[in-house]
């Protein structure tokens, strides 16, 4: 005999709610991000110090460069731009290559950072690429 359907169906809500959801949010200094294993971002938001805070989904992202260590470009198909400049940036732009980043922010023009340690010292964009720019 099997046990009642309401007893199955409680002790499926107490396993699921023993575990931890797997799209958790964590946040370092100047960046969010999706934790989860399989969890990917939807839309990256650009956190900028003055003005707007535009976002993009990720589904429009088609391409990006690193240019160097202080600066990478990320390309829209609504031929937008969006260009990070700061130092240290690696960790988050290997983030943003894997859809994982939900928001960056602009640092502060007074706010102190260690040199070895992140800082996004502009976002610029997002702002209609140059015709002839190619990722």
């Amino acid at each position: 005999m099997t046990a009642e359907p309401h007893v199955a169906y409680d002790a499926l809500l107490d396993s699921r709610a023993k575990k931890k959801p797997v799209g958790d949010e964590q946040s370092e200094r100047f960046y969010g991000f999706v934790t989860g294993i399989q969890d990917r971002a939807n839309n990256v938001e650009f956190r900028k110090a003055k003005g707007a805070w535009p976002f993009r989904e990720y589904s429009y992202l088609v391409g990006g460069e690193s240019t160097h260590a202080g600066e990478f470009a990320l390309l829209f198909a609504t031929g937008e731009r969006v260009t990070v400049r700061g130092r240290n940036l690696r960790p988050l732009y290997e983030k943003l290559l894997r859809h994982r980043v939900i928001w960056i922010r602009e640092g502060e023009a007074d706010e102190a950072v260690p040199d070895g340690e992140l800082f996004v010292d502009e976002i610029d964009g997002p702002v209609k690429a140059d015709p002839g720019e190619e990722a």
